[in-house]
């Protein structure tokens, strides 16, 4: 640990100590922290130890942008000679002691390995090949949870060999527990680690433009609270500062909007005077009159103060002391909270009030330079916006030695890619100001990326996707949109997505405190910031789910049944048998009870109760309150108003929402759970004495359903007496829960009994249905499309040429691609036609605007003739996949041709300005088209047994299209 530590020039924190300890022991770790808390720094030392011991690492990433950036800093760890890199479009050194790829490439790889040679083990096989391999980093796992490709880390997962370590980093997620137990029953074991700790703190503010201030800068929340909690270093957060909350500001626009009208009812009242009290006998441009009245002068507001005539200031009061009376406090019973039209008013009251409070972007620049915050990062949803944000912040961040090095840089990027050079952003670059998202051609966002890191750029407005774990620390970021547009509407940003980029604040080394700027919109103010912060983050969920791609490669290797156990294996399955344990736990209780409750029927008429049917009555108000809770998907103490102690009050709220949710879910089940009344009310007096009074007063409020809120109240002030004078009773309680058990007379245990028997068995036969069965049913669904359109073989599941070829590509929809590469009119085609052939089948993956997109190059009649005669198997497969419930597949089979002459161009020659000139879509779009065609023509290369008569075609239409800039393109 000593030589470790001496990789950094700082002392490692402690949670950083325990994760490189506990993989020094050999264990596998999941960590799980801040963003910009360090993970890094674990992976490193983890890699050290590695090569040390004469192991080799592989270095996993989800985007191929962030394996280039990892790249570089490993090479700058332990040398260019000792790390590589293998991505779908680059191959470096890729038996280098450290290797960075995509998890896709760590996933094909361990298929690959897994294949039977001779006659050899499959397991053996696998570990043989992968056996100089100790460590592998899953950086980025939370994208686990990612519905496109969350199955990938699941698969990597259940397929790593149990000799190599783990090392898992997430971003802060609800359950890391749940990662970490699932690693350690499918591989071996594994501790977590988690973290709140940042090791600079997070200062949430807030921006708005305040009347008479223009914009400010708030604590979001009450300072106090946010000093005190930043010196734990921990990302919390406080109650929400009442300066920013929207009924405070529209009981201030409603003051307005009086003083407005006091006014007009002033100036009113001065015409009138000046009409019938002789106003027009004096000049009215002139100070003063016959009789002495002077003119009224013009107020900063407009309107006039008279010191003649009768008095406005009684109006004005008037006028005040009505809208305080129809407001209320909260605005929610006054003249605007109610329904109907006076509900409309408040909402359309609102809207203006966020309209007025949000400031332009030079005002909040302004208050970024004036409150030195810079650098920072301003996150914007839209590409677009983020180019004219950077053109539009006419304001220069720079002295002139760093002009002069933003211009040095910008000068090399022309001479090795004039292409990549965005010129109407050149001006805002020399004035420190970039544009960074998926638009940019990779060479440029490079050039962005490494200023930043140099400290050249002082602003950067990116899209959410920087946020990702591009290394790009700044003092600050700044939020402009707090909601995005989804398949089910516009929705709040979730709360580890708004993390993930607050997270990037704070830098290091330089920085005593980081700051997140959430800025005021038309629709989002500062308690939907707020809410979105406490209300905590989102638990990690599997989106392991069957494809093509995983049928196919699973049967290629595995026996039926073998790929049956390795679904069984899924995070899913893990989450769900964690569930049905908990399930199996609280039914076995409600047996039990029942059968205490038996013996309760039996000795009923006795004068006293035995220690058995005492517990029989506390297990049947315990267990069922679980139950419930269970069920609810609660937190047991919920049904306790005092148990719970939530750190916001955002969560006090929700916690009180979820109490009357399950009062009134008891209150349901009261017909079906009626306790044996009778019995206990005969032996109350030693009831109270042998059993506490908290549980008492649970399982009467559960039992009875009658007086939840008389027994739960009972056991607060139970607990409260016992504090202050140890007493175990009071006389208050005793009298409460003695007429709750009286209210039970009267009651069957016998019957109560059978129905809590009945409940449990219903119980188990749930927790007996697992999510195994349904990922399995799925399996073989996908399994019957294969056959039937002949991939493999029903009898013996052999792969035939066409499951081959899909076996051997990567892409969304693998079976469509390979029948259309299989295709007899695809042999006739010319490189450049191939090309654009591939480019029309990978289009309605990568463009989501199709009413934006033109272009002015036609694509060869030899490949749409090639695509027709593609279409009946296209609806064969379409059909196939309809019948067998798979119908959210046949988006991936639309073709578009709108782009296609463009890719034909370009593989033919042609040169970057050129089509550029003659389409829509910005060079990020047309350059992963590129790379996305370019990548499927590398794989077709390859396919020298399945398809040899393309093999030579695909070659040179990937010479023709692997040039600048596309050739730079690993991101």
């Amino acid at each position: 640990m000593e030589q470790l530590q001496g990789l950094f020039p700082f002392k490692l924190d402690g949670f950083q100590e325990k994760a490189v300890q506990q993989l020094l022991e050999g264990r596998s770790v999941v960590v799980c922290a801040p963003t910009g808390a360090g993970k890094t720094a674990i992976a490193e030392a983890a890699a050290a130890a590695a090569l040390a011991r004469g192991q080799r690492v592989i270095y996993t990433t989800p985007l191929k942008a962030l394996s280039n950036q990892k790249l570089a800093e490993k090479a700058a760890r332990f040398g260019s000679s000792r790390v590589g890199l293998q991505t779908g479009d680059t191959s470096l050194n890729t038996d280098a002691d450290i290797v960075v790829m995509t998890t896709e490439i760590l996933r094909n790889i361990m298929y690959r390995t897994a294949e039977i040679a001779g006659s050899g083990s499959l397991t053996n096989t696998r570990d043989e090949r992968l056996g100089d391999v100790g460590l592998v980093v899953l950086d980025e796992v939370h994208y686990l949870g990612d519905p496109w490709r969350g199955s990938v880390w699941e698969e990597v997962i259940i397929n790593c060999p149990r000799h190599i370590q783990m090392l898992a980093m997430s971003a802060t997620v609800k359950n890391p527990e749940d990662l970490g137990g699932w690693i350690s029953q499918v591989h071996g074991e594994c501790v977590t680690i988690k973290t709140r700790f940042r090791p600079v703190p997070l200062r949430w503010v807030f921006c708005h433009k305040a009347p008479r201030q223009g914009a400010v800068l708030e604590d979001l929340t009450l300072q106090q609270q946010q000093q005190q909690q930043q010196q734990g270093g921990a990302a919390a957060i406080g109650r929400l500062n009442p300066r920013l909350k929207m009924d405070e500001w529209v009981e201030e626009e409603l003051k307005f909007q009086a003083m407005k009208e006091a006014r007009a009812a002033r100036e009113a009242a001065q015409r009138q005077q000046n009409f019938y009290g002789g106003g027009y006998d004096s000049d009215p441009y002139s100070s003063s009159s016959s009789n002495g009245s002077r003119r009224g002068s013009r107020g900063s507001g407009g309107g006039y103060r008279s010191s003649g005539g009768s008095s406005s200031s009684s109006i004005e009061e008037e006028l005040l002391a009505q809208m305080t009376v129809e407001t209320g406090d909260g605005g929610g019973g006054g003249k605007f909270g109610g329904g109907g039209r006076r509900g409309n008013e408040r909402q359309d009251l609102v809207r203006k009030v966020m309209g007025k409070r949000t400031p332009t972007q030079e005002q909040v620049v302004r208050q970024l330079i004036q409150a030195r915050m810079l650098p920072a990062i301003w996150f914007i949803m839209s590409r677009r916006d983020c180019d004219l944000a950077a053109i539009a912040t006419n304001v220069t961040l720079v002295d002139q030695q760093e002009e002069a090095e933003l211009e040095q840089e910008l000068m090399q990027l022309f001479s090795d890619n004039p292409d990549a050079v965005r010129d109407k952003l050149v001006p805002a670059f020399l004035r420190g100001i970039a544009s960074h998202h998926a638009g940019c051609l990779p060479a440029w966002k490079s050039l962005v990326e490494r200023c930043f890191q140099k400290g050249l750029l002082k602003l950067v407005y990116a899209t959410g996707t920087l946020a990702a774990g591009i290394n790009m620390p700044a003092r600050t970021t700044v939020i402009s949109n707090l909601a995005r547009r989804s398949d089910d509407g516009i929705k709040l940003l979730p709360h580890n997505e708004l993390l993930q980029m607050a997270g990037r604040a704070g830098r290091r080394g330089f920085d005593t405190l980081g700051h997140c700027v959430l800025v005021q919109g038309r629709f989002e103010g500062a308690e939907a910031a707020h809410g979105i912060i406490t209300g905590g983050p989102e638990p990690l969920q599997s989106q392991f789910t069957t494809s093509y791609s995983l049928v196919l490669n699973l049967l290629s290797v595995y026996s039926l049944d073998e790929a049956r156990d390795f679904l069984s294996k899924s995070f899913g399955t893990y989450l769900q048998e964690q569930g049905n344990t908990k399930l199996r736990q609280q039914a076995q209780q409600l047996m039990d009870t029942a059968a205490a409750l038996l013996k309760l029927a039996e000795g009923q008429g006795g004068s006293s109760m035995s220690a058995q049917q005492k517990a029989a009555v506390v297990t049947f108000g315990s267990a069922l309150t679980s139950a419930l809770a269970l069920k609810l998907n609660l937190p047991l103490d919920v049904f306790d108003p005092v148990m719970p102690s939530p750190e916001t009050a955002a969560q006090i709220e929700e916690q009180k929402t979820q109490l009357q949710e399950a009062k009134q879910s008891l209150a349901t089940l009261r017909r079906q759970d009626k306790f044996a009344a009778q019995s206990v009310a005969q032996q109350q007096q030693a009831l109270l004495q042998g059993v506490p009074q908290e549980a008492l007063a649970a399982a009467v409020a559960a039992a009875a359903g009658d007086q939840p809120d008389a027994a739960a109240a009972g056991g607060s002030r139970q607990r409260s007496s016992s504090s202050d004078t140890g007493s175990s009773g009071s006389s208050s309680s005793d009298d409460e829960v003695a007429a709750a058990l009286k209210s039970l007379q009267g009651r069957d245990p016998l019957v109560v009994a059978k129905r809590l028997a009945k409940r449990a068995k219903r119980m188990m036969a749930e927790a007996d249905q697992g999510q195994s069965v349904t990922t399995w049913n799925s399996f073989m669904d996908v399994l019957s499309i294969l056959v039937e359109m002949g991939a493999m073989e029903e009898s013996s599941l052999r792969l035939l040429p066409l499951g081959l070829v899909a076996r051997s590509i990567n892409c969304n929809n693998e079976l469509w691609m390979a029948a259309a590469l299989s295709s007899p009119g695809v042999m006739a085609l010319s490189p450049p036609q191939l090309a654009a052939l591939v480019g029309a089948l990978q289009c309605t993956d990568l463009l989501k605007r199709p009413m934006s997109i033109w272009s002015s190059y036609q694509v060869s009649d030899a490949v749409i003739t090639a695509l027709e005669e593609l279409e009946p198997t296209m609806e064969a497969i379409y059909n196939a996949q309809t019948a067998a419930g798979q119908g959210k597949w046949n988006e991936h089979l639309a073709v578009d041709l709108r782009l296609a002459g463009l890719v034909e161009a370009w593989a033919g020659g042609a040169s970057w300005q050129e089509i550029m000139a003659d389409t829509s879509i910005d060079d990020g779009d047309m350059a992963r088209l590129m790379a996305r065609t370019a990548d499927m023509l590398k794989q077709m290369t390859f396919l020298h047994e399945q398809l040899p008569y393309l093999t030579e075609p695909a070659r040179a239409a990937l010479r023709g299209m692997n040039r600048k800039p596309i050739s730079d393109l690993v991101a």
